[in-house]
């Protein structure tokens, strides 16, 4: 089972993976490679967040759920906008 430093450097892992495509050529960027990979890093970030804190969760819920979850810890998590990450259908394609 996954701790939560586990999930924290599963975080970072994909956010090194924004920085390296970011720093490609403009031509040569990937939208859709950035996009998954930020929505991956938040997602084991409140993954990792939960496990700290003891909370249950199912391995494949949604960032939406996950973020559900937080609000009982505090009200704050109420602030966060997941609209500018979620993926819609014609960003897939």
């Amino acid at each position: 089972m996954d701790t939560n430093k586990t999930k924290f450097a599963q975080a970072e892992q994909c956010l090194a993976s924004v920085q390296a495509e970011l720093n490609r050529p403009a031509e040569d960027i990937a939208s859709i490679v950035v996009y998954r990979s930020v929505q991956k890093s938040i997602t084991h970030y409140l993954m990792g967040f939960l496990l700290k804190n003891n909370t249950a969760f199912d391995e494949g819920a949604a960032v939406e759920v996950l973020l559900k979850k937080h609000k009982t810890f505090s009200c704050k998590f109420n602030n966060f906008d997941l609209s500018t990450i979620t993926l819609t259908k014609e960003l897939v394609g």
